[in-house]
């Protein structure tokens, strides 16, 4: 280095915060506000249903915890019947059909992305009809009792092992992929099902824990199916369950007889009631959603834009 050089000023690292706008300002209190509105209902959902009676019924708008009680709880778990049965019957039409519904549903969309499928605008426009059109309860009926499906446990999980929107997703993600990888891999001697579980599933996770988180919330929260086919008390799922429990209130709460006994019994009142409910059936799918949450933005938007 000559004399003549000239040493120049080391840049400052990182960069000045700006000062705030206007609109830095708004933004922020709106944003603010939002959350708020968001997490509110969760939070006055929780509260109330650990409330006390007195606490309760002498407040027209509850919004800070003043009384701990379980007696809402205790009557789900304790008055209404195997009320754990029932959360086993949830689990295992969520586990089982959640299972078979990402089977049926990655080959659909697998073999729909292959535009040399013979029969594939046939099948193509088949799932897509079947968003639009629908015979209706009576024929639904009708075939589910010709499957002898009626009061079984799998009327819960194969009437609604695929779903049309879900197919879509995951056909319109695979066909995202690169299609160099599979034809290396048929270079090297790969059929279509090596094809499928060593190259496109392994780059399919987000679109993969999108769907599958989908399929778990449906099969978790589905009582209509239940309602509607399941006779016997020891195959009803929790939600079915529990629907049956806040109906059972409000009927015994229009009745003065109904009521003299909730009165005899204090802690039985409404709004705990119906917001341990939410929380008992909310509570497990919010457990498992924050290990999806990172592949669910991804998957959701390559899976609906990509075509």
């Amino acid at each position: 280095m000559t004399a003549n050089t000239k040493h120049k000023q080391t840049p400052r690292r990182g960069r000045r915060l700006k000062s705030w706008t206007w609109f830095d300002y708004v933004n922020t209190i709106f944003l603010i506000l939002l959350s708020i509105i968001m997490i509110f209902p969760l939070y006055y959902t929780l509260i109330v249903s650990f409330a006390s009676y007195e606490s309760i019924i002498n407040s027209k708008l509850y919004l800070w915890p003043t009384s701990f009680s379980l007696e809402a709880y205790k009557f789900i778990f304790q008055g209404s019947g195997d009320i754990l049965h029932s959360f086993g019957i949830s689990v295992f039409t969520t586990v089982v059909g959640t299972a078979l519904s990402m089977v049926v549903s990655i080959g659909l969309a697998y073999g729909l992305c292959k535009k040399n499928l013979p029969g594939y605008k046939f099948f193509t426009v088949f799932i897509v009809f079947t968003m639009l059109f629908d015979a209706g309860t009576i024929p639904y009926y009708l075939t589910v009792k010709s499957l002898h499906l009626v009061d079984t446990i799998w009327v819960l999980i194969i009437p609604t092992a695929a779903k049309a929107y879900y197919i879509i997703l995951l056909r319109n993600y695979m066909r995202s992929i690169a299609p160099e990888l599979e034809e290396s891999a048929r270079l090297d001697g790969a059929n279509d099902v090596q094809i499928l579980w060593h190259i496109i599933l392994p780059v399919s996770k987000p679109i993969l824990a999108t769907v599958g988180l989908f399929y778990a919330v449906d099969k978790w929260n589905e009582w209509w199916h239940s309602f509607m086919f399941i006779v016997s008390p020891d195959k009803k799922p929790l939600q079915l369950i529990l629907r049956e429990i806040l109906f059972n209130y409000s009927q015994m709460m229009s009745s003065s007889v109904g009521m003299a006994i909730m009165a005899a019994r204090r802690p039985m009142y409404g709004r705990s009631l119906q917001m341990a409910i939410v929380v008992v059936a909310c509570v497990p799918i919010m457990c498992v959603y924050p290990y999806l949450q990172k592949h669910f933005t991804k998957g959701i938007m390559v899976g609906s834009v990509k075509g």
